[in-house]
């Protein structure tokens, strides 16, 4: 491969790099918009938890890491 780039003119090796700047221009700005739509959810699952009373309603507990679900489970009252 390094003998091809050798071999290519400074206009082609020019246009290389902007289709190269291109497709990684854009996968940063895929990978931006799914870390933000992550932070999103996770401000939405922290507000939950900041209303949810566990002495009230149960203690919340998750089920995963990775958007998985909440899920109240109810208070034992024989400990």
């Amino acid at each position: 491969m390094n003998g091809e780039w050798e071999s290519m003119t400074v206009d082609e090796l020019f246009a290389l790099h902007e289709q190269m700047a291109a497709v990684l221009r854009a996968r940063l700005v895929a990978k931006k918009g799914a870390l933000e739509r992550r932070l999103q959810q996770l401000n939405q699952q922290s507000k939950l938890i900041e209303t949810v009373k566990p002495g009230l309603t149960g203690l919340l507990m998750s089920l995963g890491h990775c958007g998985c679900a909440w899920k109240l489970l109810p208070l034992v009252s024989n400990l």
